[in-house]
């Protein structure tokens, strides 16, 4: 069945901004010579998308920023950068020279109502993006900026007379593109299980669709979505269960280094656990997520308590940072306060874990030195609401 993006994301839309220049920066536009961060932030229905200095900045504009629908998403591939339109059925390309993102060859107008929510990049002349408004995986070609072909994965749907299963996150692994499906009746009303069609990438031809019975609803729009993989080459799916609206349960499932099939012997939910540390030691699901390596995945979990009945997805601030390990299955409250979901990307910059939030200390960059096991806290100020972060 057909799905929109989902509220969380729905609610904001990305930009990108930049600061910090050095005094009788040559630079017209007085830009730094250097730059280091790629991030965006949303203002009302707009997305800016720049680069700044590095974490020294205490602050950021939009003054020079690109400016972007909000339901833009933004990936990147060697030195560019694309931004997928989710609700404009359009992608942008920009490549990186020293200081700023320069246009790169044409905009590629994708077929209208797909609902682009990720990419994953094979390698120069071949990407592929998801359409969970048609149920296909469109293959492109990221140097020509031009449509290959689209893979239809109509077969796969759940439930009768549906045929789209909503194709979401993706990730390439042994020339194997596994996409991950929402499978839902409705918006957050997922049909039973965890299901992935896995495409050969030699071929653009459906391979199977794996499935799970213990975790409901996998991936959601956007990067923060998509799988991860970690050293040990096995790749990391979270369910939300339905984002606490469907009975489904959320949770990691695991595909291990060498097989196709999900690892029957893990599973990390987070919905009935008791953590230590939040209001009724207790959330139902995981947001945006990192993985910095030994285990160790950063990301916020939602707190019913934070949250208003009915929930006020403007004003409420449930999404608490937490360490996760993930071998373990263990959680680790960080000593942030809470921020809104419209508001809530991590990254990784160095030994830094990189929180954008707006929370009680103002909206902007928050930093947990993960080797030092050390928070430091808010570090610089933004104009507009952190929506993506990624050193670059």
């Amino acid at each position: 069945m057909k799905t929109n993006k989902f509220l969380l994301m729905g609610l904001t839309g990305m930009a990108l901004l930049f600061t910090a220049c050095k005094k009788n920066d040559p630079n017209p536009d007085n830009r730094s010579d250097t730059t280091t961060c790629l991030h965006s932030v949303t203002i009302d229905d707009q997305s800016y998308i720049d680069l700044f200095k590095d974490l020294n900045v205490e602050k950021t504009t939009t003054a020079n920023a690109l400016v972007h629908d909000k339901s833009g998403y933004i990936f990147t591939y060697k030195d560019y950068v694309f931004v997928l339109e989710e609700a404009k059925d359009r992608l942008f390309k920009y490549k990186k020279n020293t200081n700023r993102l320069e246009k790169s060859g044409n905009t590629l107008i994708l077929p209208a109502k797909s609902t682009t929510n990720a990419m994953a990049f094979l390698n120069d002349n071949k990407g592929y993006i998801t359409a969970s408004g048609t149920g296909k995986v469109i293959v492109f070609n990221p140097s020509s900026m031009t449509i290959l072909k689209e893979i239809d994965l109509s077969k796969y749907a759940i439930g009768e007379g549906d045929n789209n299963p909503e194709p979401m996150g993706v990730i390439i692994r042994d020339n194997l593109l596994y996409v991950t499906l929402w499978q839902t009746k409705s918006l957050f009303n997922p049909n039973p299980g965890c299901h992935v069609a896995i495409i050969n990438t030699e071929t653009d031809e459906p391979i199977k669709m794996i499935s799970d019975d213990r975790a409901g609803m996998v991936g959601s729009d956007g990067p923060t979505g998509d799988p991860f993989m970690d050293e040990n080459g096995d790749i990391y799916f979270y369910c939300t269960g339905g984002f606490g609206y469907s009975s489904e349960n959320d949770g990691l499932l695991r595909v291990k280094k060498g097989k196709t099939e999900f690892d029957k012997s893990y599973y990390f939910p987070v919905k009935g656990q008791s953590i230590n540390g939040i209001s009724g030691n207790a959330a139902d699901y995981m947001y945006s997520k990192v993985y910095a390596g030994n285990g160790k995945l950063y990301t916020y979990l939602n707190v019913p308590a934070n949250a208003s009945n009915p929930p006020d997805y403007v004003n409420d601030k449930s999404m608490q940072p937490f360490e996760l390990d993930i071998y373990n299955k263990t959680f680790r409250k960080l000593d942030l306060l809470p921020t809104t979901a419209w508001s809530a990307c991590v990254g990784i910059y160095d030994n830094n874990i990189v929180f954008g939030m707006s929370g009680e200390q103002g909206t902007g960059y928050y930093l947990y030195d993960y080797k030092a096991g050390k928070v430091i806290g808010k570090k610089i100020s933004t104009q507009g609401s952190p929506f993506y972060f990624a050193k670059f």
